[in-house]
């Protein structure tokens, strides 16, 4: 499902980054947003120094990690963008060995 890597591959190239609306269709979104929103959820921390700390007065935000996910909106999602960061790999020689992405 990822958006064609030709034309992002030269966007990239000219201006260092890319913005594609709507890239994964409205299905895969409202799935991928699902199943990020069922995912437990912890308060995000702050660093400090080594330490990571809770602080609700700076920053009041959760946060869960999906890497591990195995619900299938969610492997979904990491194959496509799995499978644009090789295409993007191959067509500027990004020498990449992994990728990640957020949603809010």
């Amino acid at each position: 499902i990822p958006p064609a890597a030709a034309p992002t591959a030269k966007a990239i190239e000219a201006t260092g980054y890319c913005v594609v609306d709507d890239a994964l269709g409205a299905m895969h979104a409202e799935q991928l947003g699902a199943a990020c929103r069922a995912v437990p959820k912890a308060p995000a921390t702050i660093q400090e120094g080594t330490d990571r700390i809770n602080d609700s007065k700076r920053r009041d935000d959760s946060v869960a990690f999906l890497k591990d996910s195995k619900a299938p909106p969610i492997e979904r999602h990491r194959a496509a963008m799995e499978g644009l960061r090789l295409q993007l790999n191959n067509q500027l020689n990004l020498n990449t060995d992994a990728c990640s992405f957020m949603c809010a």
